[in-house]
């Protein structure tokens, strides 16, 4: 009787396993390749695609201890699309029905689930597993913990005064404490794509023709989602910032790039209206309609990136950049930058944090103040200090 090894990392079941198509192996029963999936984990986050970046702590976490162990993530369109560049994560799921069933008639090790819609409670509380950690739903349909090493994040999520003033650990830690695993400042999962890589490249040669080695690359991502307009900083004063460190210092050797994506319509144009003016030679648009993936490679491609808490300053961290963070309305302390590089601004106002996501939400008579009253030349000095560490 043949011997089929349905429990392997390679089975697909319908079709013969990649080694078998690349005729390395006849069947199952003496393949070389035979490696057997130890534990099956899912692991709920379909937020933002920071959130879902920032969540990659525990999945690398979880292979790392578990490295045979198969990660599962249960997510929106988007987040498929990020988790294409996670390494720990072995496959992505979008929610649909369909999806739900295919879950159901699994029996897992872990499941963790951070998200409070009622659909992922409900998920939580039904689907069989060993452990289960972060957020489930009661016997009356409310949101309940999953287990009680959740508890903090449960704090954290629920409780604004403790959010604003007391707490101190970063969202990371508290992700990873909620699964039960040590702190030890474990930075995300994420990698790039060789092909989005060189074609990034091949797109920073059209705009800058002549650089050297010492030519260092500066991101300025200049939005956030529209949900959460209250984070940005003006995109005049991101223009006016690379005119002063050009000007201030002529031995500086940087190169601006505006990092953009598709919400940041207004905000592009009004930087590419002041280019069109002023054409500041060492600064570059260079579109906003890049893929999650491209972003990616052009955030790699800089030696320092600047901006307010939003994907591409989670991504940056992600990538190991030097990382500048300018902080309003969110809380500066949840933001860990990777491996201490880089530094945070934020004005530390009695008002603030608020948790404001619309300017017209901040009850202030000056809308926003914490992130108007950021000045160029406040940022300015904080970069020339990156820049002089970078060059030493």
């Amino acid at each position: 009787m043949e011997i089929f090894r349905n429990d392997c990392e390679s089975w697909e079941g319908a079709r013969p396993c990649s080694f078998q198509r690349k005729d390395m192996v006849k069947g199952c029963e003496n393949c070389i390749y035979y490696n057997p999936v130890l534990g099956n984990v899912l692991l709920v986050e379909a937020g933002g695609l920071g959130s879902i970046l920032r969540t990659s702590v525990v999945s690398k976490e979880i292979k790392n201890k578990h490295p045979n162990f198969r990660i599962q993530w249960l997510t929106h369109e988007g987040g498929a699309e990020l988790l294409q560049h996670i390494p720990s994560v072995d496959g992505a799921l979008i929610t649909t029905p369909e999806t739900l069933y295919v879950l159901e008639a699994q029996r897992f090790d872990t499941v963790i689930n951070f998200e409070s819609l009622p659909i992922y409670l409900a998920l939580t509380a039904k689907l069989k597993a060993e452990k289960k950690f972060g957020f489930t739903m009661s016997d009356i349909g409310n949101l309940d913990l999953a287990d009680n090493t959740s508890a903090n994040l449960l704090r954290w999520q629920t409780d604004d005064y403790y959010r604003q003033r007391l707490n101190t650990k970063s969202v990371q830690r508290l992700l990873i404490e909620a699964c039960g695993y040590e702190w030890s400042d474990q930075n995300y999962d994420l990698i790039t794509r060789v092909d989005d890589d060189e074609k990034i490249n091949n797109l920073v040669r059209q705009h800058i023709i002549n650089y050297s080695e010492k030519t260092r690359f500066v991101g300025l991502n200049i939005g956030s989602s529209l949900k959460h307009n209250a984070k940005r900083w003006d995109p005049k004063k991101y223009y006016e910032l690379a005119q002063k460190i050009n000007s201030d210092d002529s031995t500086n050797d940087v190169e601006f790039f505006i990092l953009a994506g598709p919400e940041e319509v207004v905000a592009y144009e009004e930087i590419k209206k002041m280019h069109t003016e002023l054409g500041l030679k060492t600064l570059h648009l260079l579109g906003r309609e890049q893929s999650v993936s491209e972003f990616l490679s052009l955030i790699k491609r800089c030696d320092i990136v600047i901006s307010a808490d939003t994907f591409g300053m989670h991504a940056a961290i992600g990538l190991n950049k030097r990382v500048i963070s300018l902080h309003g309305p969110q809380p500066q302390q949840e933001i860990l930058l990777s491996n201490d590089s880089g530094a945070k601004i934020h004005l530390n106002l009695e008002c603030s944090p608020c948790f404001a996501g619309q300017n017209t939400d901040c009850p202030n008579k000056v809308q926003a103040k914490c992130m108007t009253d950021i000045q160029v030349g406040q940022v300015a000095e904080v970069l020339s200090k990156e820049l002089y560490l970078l060059n030493k």
